[in-house]
């Protein structure tokens, strides 16, 4: 049964899980009053590239439905259905894109409040003055101004067309802002840069004794998006203004698109911060693993130099024994033989005044004097370090 009504949300849901052509055939709307319609009630479509990335089973982003208080939830469709339209996106040619109803409500906008946007007055004081900025017989805007070329006589009327852009617009909640040399579209947040210039074409006149190209205007003009890819809408002046529901469609759904890059390399970049993440904290991991098992390595080299060491102070100390009493000389270096094994065991580590500075795992600054300092003679160490005469 055919529908004669559908809210907001039940429409989105349509959109966003079945394709535009699908949901035109089952609605029985056309394709361009089904974009219009979405335009007018603020639902966002589907970017081109997002059932490309559903059919390859890639993570895809939707935009959400925001409420508006000033647009009514229910959507009566039969008076969309019986709206004849044209596919202006897609044809070189200019159409009735725009309906009747919205024509007569720009006119009236305009004589009403007398709209003129200081980016026109900006423009139209700079074409009306000595230093306006010329090639080849074109007048262009410089910095600061609109990205207008066109012939001196159709000044006026490019202007006219400009702000008739900026209210469709400003209508829908978006702005027009000329950064530098560049006029951007904004819309939705995303700056998407536009032009308008007039076409022309190349003769070659004389000038005495000498030729050149001139630029000759042939009446055409080209309003430009600067997207990814661009995109130009081209005609003469009756059927210019007949794009501009095409253009602000295009637009949109080029900022939709632009959100839908920028939310996929937000995504992407969180991915690849957190991959880098897990792959630095396992090599941390791993690092400590390392680590401690070397520590480990080391002090289990260190318990058996210790064994080894207490095995030969044990020797001396028998040998020694076994002769006769020990010495006062051979009871010193017993002590102080144990003293420097405990300092060396890995359960022990006793303090060493004499040693702390030394790492006891490679015995490093030891090794580093004593390779500095020698060779040394027997008369430089001290009594207690000399060769005891009963080595």
């Amino acid at each position: 049964m055919m529908k004669d009504s559908i809210t907001r949300k039940e429409l989105y849901d349509k959109l966003w899980n079945d394709q535009l052509s699908v949901v035109s055939d089952e609605l029985l709307i056309n394709i361009i009053s089904l974009r219009l319609l979405c335009l007018k009630f603020d639902i966002p479509l589907p970017s081109k590239n997002y059932w490309l990335q559903v059919q390859q089973k890639l993570p895809v982003v939707r935009i959400p439905l925001v409420d508006s208080g000033q647009i009514g939830d229910v959507i009566l469709l039969d008076s969309w259905r019986k709206r004849k339209t044209t596919a202006l996106a897609s044809k070189p040619e200019p159409g009735p894109g725009q309906m009747p109803e919205e024509k007569k409500a720009i006119e009236v906008a305009m004589l009403k409040d007398k709209i003129r946007s200081k980016l026109i007055l900006d423009a139209e004081k700079h074409f009306n003055g000595k230093n306006v900025f010329r090639d080849d017989g074109f007048v262009c805007g410089g910095r600061g101004l609109l990205e207008i070329k066109v012939a001196p006589e159709n000044v006026d009327w490019s202007l006219m067309f400009f702000n008739k852009f900026i209210i469709r617009m400003k209508q829908r909640g978006h702005d027009v802002r000329v950064d530098g040399n560049d006029t951007h579209a904004v819309v939705m947040q995303e700056k998407i840069k536009v032009s308008f210039r007039e076409k022309f074409r190349r003769e070659e006149v004389k000038e005495g004794t000498w030729s050149r190209s001139k630029k000759i205007p042939i009446g055409l003009f080209v309003f430009k998006m600067w997207g990814y890819p661009p995109k130009e809408w081209t005609g003469k002046k009756e059927g210019m203004e007949d794009y501009l529901d095409a253009i602000l469609l295009r637009l949109e759904e080029e900022s939709r698109e632009m959100k839908e890059w920028s939310e996929r390399a937000r995504v992407n970049k969180e991915e690849s911060e957190k991959q880098e993440l897990a792959a630095r904290e396992l090599k941390a991991l791993k690092a400590r693993e390392e680590e401690a098992f070397l520590e480990m390595m080391r002090k289990a080299e260190r318990l058996q130099k210790v064994k080894m060491i207490r095995e030969f102070v044990s020797e001396c100390e028998l040998r020694w024994a076994a002769s006769g009493d020990l010495s006062e000389e051979q009871q010193r270096w017993l002590q102080w033989a144990n003293s420097k094994i405990e300092w060396y065991d890995p359960f022990i580590e006793k303090d060493d005044d004499l040693l702390n500075d030394v790492d006891r795992m490679s015995l490093g600054s030891l090794r580093k004097e004593s390779s500095q300092s020698w060779p040394m003679q027997a008369h430089d160490f001290p009594d207690f370090y000399r060769k005891p005469s009963w080595f």
